[in-house]
């Protein structure tokens, strides 16, 4: 094995850890490396800690994503990974590093810190760290990474986006495999292009990337291997591409889909040139059953101050045209 990726506890046995899955079926369908991807939600930080601990001995490199509440558990693993075996390249990306970055890289036992999308990042670390006998120091040519060299924290250039990629669920926990029947999770884009205050994406994600060649086909290979009951978009903003949506419905209809599925949407997506009544209406028919909108406030003062650009009239009056759709 290359490498073991990590997710902390999230508190859901059925989790859909992005960073790791993403990052992981990138290294290992695309780069043919060996990966497993750990995801402590399943039984917990404690055995997470054992097993990393066992597979210690058959990788190079362990990588961890982070929100910053699951740092006290990273720092622990970290300190147990040095402490059993120093030559252990130890990782961390996710959204606390994207915003923390030079302060993550000052702990002692981070080797490398990762922001933005962390799959170009880590092929290049790996190609680097697998192809030396040597303990290497220097990772200078590597975009996207923050380390310590020679006392001074270094912040390498931003990394660049990659190419479409299926989502190798076979990655998962073979006990959430098998719940993928009922559910499942896809991504179809990266990012949003919106600037509200209290989202870290606003920070780390200056726009909005879209999959749509590559979703249609991923899509279609997810059902026919899965034939899942539900599925989730996880977009940040599904509905960012106009064009899509129609695609999308006619893709459903040919395809003769019969799954249920979510996605998130803004309330400014509502409107009369956009997601209208017909749209709701061929919506229904293609069995969306959840449109989560993120109202965040009732208050306009505070919408302003999130840079939300929303009002609540707005908001009001999409809440009023969604209950003539109970479908959804």
């Amino acid at each position: 094995m290359d490498i073991l990726l990590v997710n902390p506890d999230h508190g859901d046995q059925n989790n859909f850890p992005w960073g790791c899955l993403a990052v992981g079926s990138y290294l290992k369908n695309v780069k043919n490396y060996g990966v497993e991807v750990l995801d402590a939600s399943v039984d917990g930080e404690e055995l997470a800690l054992e097993t990393i601990i066992q597979k210690l001995s058959k990788t190079k490199v362990v990588g961890f994503t982070s929100f910053s509440s699951d740092i006290p558990f990273v720092k622990k693993a970290l300190d147990q990974i040095k402490e059993i075996n120093p030559d252990c390249l130890t990782l961390i990306g996710g959204p606390h590093t994207s915003l923390l970055p030079e302060q993550t890289a000052a702990y002692k036992n981070a080797d490398i810190v990762m922001y933005g999308d962390g799959e170009d990042a880590t092929n290049k670390l790996l190609e680097k760290v697998l192809g030396s006998d040597k303990r290497i120091s220097n990772f200078d040519d590597i975009p996207g990474i923050v380390y310590e060299k020679n006392g001074e924290i270094v912040k390498t250039e931003h990394p660049e986006n990659v190419d479409h990629f299926d989502i190798d669920y076979t990655l998962l926990d073979k006990r959430v495999q098998n719940t993928l029947g009922n559910y499942i999770q896809m991504l179809s884009g990266r990012g949003c292009s919106y600037r509200c205050t209290f989202c870290y994406v606003s920070i780390t994600s200056r726009k909005w990337r879209g999959f749509t060649d590559g979703f249609f086909s991923e899509l279609k290979n997810v059902v026919d291997k899965y034939n899942p009951k539900t599925i989730y978009f996880r977009d940040e903003h599904f509905f960012h591409d106009k064009k899509r949506i129609p695609q999308l419905i006619d893709f459903y209809k040919k395809n003769n889909f019969n799954f249920k599925w979510r996605a998130t949407i803004r309330a400014g997506d509502v409107r009369e040139r956009y997601v209208n009544q017909d749209l709701l209406k061929e919506l229904e028919e293609i069995n969306c059953e959840c449109l989560k909108f993120g109202i965040e406030s009732g208050s306009d003062k505070i919408l302003k101050m999130l840079r939300k650009g929303l009002r609540v009239k707005h908001t009001k009056d999409v809440v009023d045209l969604m209950a003539k759709f109970p479908k959804i």
